[in-house]
């Protein structure tokens, strides 16, 4: 009887439910729109938009408006909020076509590092001839993590990296070329795989104890056996 009872524990404890790990979420973009308005290549320059975080996000891929055609992106923490300089080199990428592209933008993927609030920043695209950039978009929208400075968008005059601070255009009509994404998985572009499910401690204590009594039963068997 008492080995029926011992099994009957441990087939329970086997069939309990297990912790998951919970699923992680997707990359997203920091600016998107639904439909190009104006689109043209004016030839080797460098494009930048500044911006700060409303809540520190950790940046998985640096991307350029497709197609990219080895497109140098920068991502720089600024000396001041305003972004009137480009301050410290956080993170580059250079972005191919092979990289990957997600809505309207071609993405190099990877771990980028995080970026915190009350800091601005700069992200800045090289766009070398025959590389298109974009203007007056439908259906713009910032990612609710991010604020896009007013007439923030600048250019040079080369492809140095870095940018003059001349307005090319408002926030929601401005000229984008750079992007990136923020999330949880660099290299996957939906986001990193969680881990595998693993019994909870309280369950590996029961199945340790289920054990012990099933051994312990079966010992007592052999024993009454044995007097008989």
């Amino acid at each position: 009887m008492r080995t029926i009872v011992a099994f009957a524990v441990l087939a329970s404890v086997l069939a309990a439910p297990v912790a998951a790990a919970p699923p992680a979420a997707a990359n997203t973009a920091a600016w998107e729109f639904t439909t190009v308005g104006s689109e043209d290549s004016f030839g080797d320059f460098s494009l930048g938009t500044a911006f700060t975080v409303n809540s520190a996000v950790t940046v998985t891929g640096l991307g350029i408006y497709g197609p990219a055609v080895g497109n140098l992106v920068n991502l720089y923490e600024c000396a001041d909020v305003a972004c009137s300089s480009t301050g410290t080199l956080l993170a580059s990428a250079t972005v191919t076509a092979g990289d990957t592209a997600i809505g309207h933008f071609v993405y190099k993927l990877g771990s980028f590092g995080t970026l915190a609030t009350n800091t601005g920043y700069l992200i800045v695209g090289t766009m070398p001839a025959g590389n298109n950039l974009v203007w007056d978009n439908a259906g713009f929208a910032t990612n609710p993590a991010f604020n896009v400075a007013s007439y923030s968008d600048r250019y040079t005059a080369d492809l140095s990296g870095g940018f003059d601070p001349e307005v090319k255009g408002s926030a929601i009509n401005g000229y984008f070329g750079p992007n990136l994404l923020i999330g949880s998985g660099g290299g996957t572009g939906g986001g990193g795989g969680g881990a595998g499910a693993v019994p909870e401690p309280a369950s590996w204590a029961m199945l340790i104890a289920g054990f012990g009594l099933t051994g312990a039963a079966m010992r007592r068997r052999r024993v009454a056996v044995a007097i008989a």
